[in-house]
């Protein structure tokens, strides 16, 4: 298979966004200001990015054919961590909230992260269940009645009238089930899947090109950050303004980062970001702590967040990745091809 410089970009996006998102969240409790809020937007795409590249790999490197434990060994990656790290962040949670008279207690906490998937890991149970939707849809063939095409524009109207149906009648469920549900997401299935197939028969190129594109997005970022100064938006993926957005932000950075070779740290982002994924909100709590008791201001408090968070996450992921055990438990250290800096077109990602 060739190998996708594309997705090495787009993950390291992924990785960067999602962290940045939670370490402004965290730094928005000091200092709520609408420079913030400007930053946070170009933050939003994160999730749906992660959820893109999974579909998008497994068509380019399986077609329409699923090999033998295909479903049970990403189960497996992703579950296992998904447990582990659900009991580090109840445990952690308990920990800091023992003796406080609102203190639910660690079984109810363990509830809450494991069934009710109540922390960020939510995307982990979001990916198994289109893991298996996807295998489904090509163990049965299912392309032949639901094409990608009509997919990606009935998945998206779909996927509206979900978010815009849970904000408008302010439904709620417990922890981030609400978020879980694939309906929310199932744009970005089949939006993978056809432009998978379009870069695979290289018809990527077809329609508008990236000069129209890239000016598209510009606009939709600048009626964007035009809302945000005038309103209280909610900036988060699950919002119905974000599919447009990021439809349009996929075929940018496709089409803009076609053949360029990865950077050496871009790969190591990459190599890392699931630990990374995992880890930062965890040594996010722990150096608020040390914050609070050093008396950092919000600057001192956001680069120590930063800088010490990520090098922490990544050094956990580096560490757990020495045993193959570790990487299964703490988040599996991802594969990255040995010419992925190289600007041509080569070996698999």
């Amino acid at each position: 298979m060739k190998q996708i410089f594309e997705i090495y970009w787009l993950r390291f996006y992924g990785c960067i966004a999602v962290f940045l998102y939670h370490l402004l969240d965290r730094v928005n409790q000091y200092a709520d200001n609408v420079y913030l809020d400007l930053s946070r937007l170009f933050t939003v795409l994160g999730t749906p990015t992660f959820i893109f590249i999974s579909i998008f790999l497994f068509t380019i490197r399986y077609g329409k054919t699923i090999p033998a434990g295909f479903l049970s060994q990403r189960v497996k990656y992703l579950l296992i961590p998904y447990v582990t790290y659900a009991i580090i962040y109840s445990g952690s949670q308990y920990f800091l909230a023992e003796g406080h008279p609102l203190d639910p207690g660690y079984g109810q906490l363990l509830v809450n992260y494991l069934i009710y998937c109540d922390w960020h890991g939510y995307f982990l149970l979001i990916a198994i269940q289109f893991y298996a939707f996807y295998w489904c849809y090509v163990r049965y063939d299912l392309g032949r009645y639901f094409n990608a095409t009509v997919g990606v524009a009935i998945g998206t109207l779909i996927s509206m009238l979900y978010w815009g149906s849970a904000t408008a009648l302010d439904i709620t469920l417990p922890g981030y089930l609400l978020w879980v549900i694939p309906i929310g997401w199932l744009y970005i299935f089949f939006f993978a899947i056809r432009i998978a197939r379009q870069y695979y028969y290289d018809r990527l190129d077809s329609g508008l090109g990236l000069r129209g594109q890239a000016a598209l997005l510009t606009v939709a970022f600048l009626v964007m950050i035009g809302v945000i100064l005038v309103t209280d938006i909610e900036l988060s993926s699950k919002e119905v303004w974000v599919m447009p957005l990021f439809l349009l932000f996929i075929g940018v950075m496709m089409r803009l980062f076609k053949g360029r070779g990865a950077p050496a740290f871009v790969r190591l982002i990459n190599r890392y970001s699931f630990g990374i994924y995992l880890a930062h909100p965890l040594f996010f709590g722990i150096f608020e702590v040390v914050s609070q008791k050093l008396g950092f201001g919000v600057i001192g408090y956001t680069l120590l967040l930063g800088i010490a968070g990520f090098l922490c996450s990544l050094g956990l992921s580096a560490l757990a990745n020495r045993h193959p055990l570790g990487g299964l438990v703490m988040g599996r250290r991802l594969r990255i091809g040995t010419n992925a800096g190289r600007s041509s077109q080569a070996v698999a990602s």
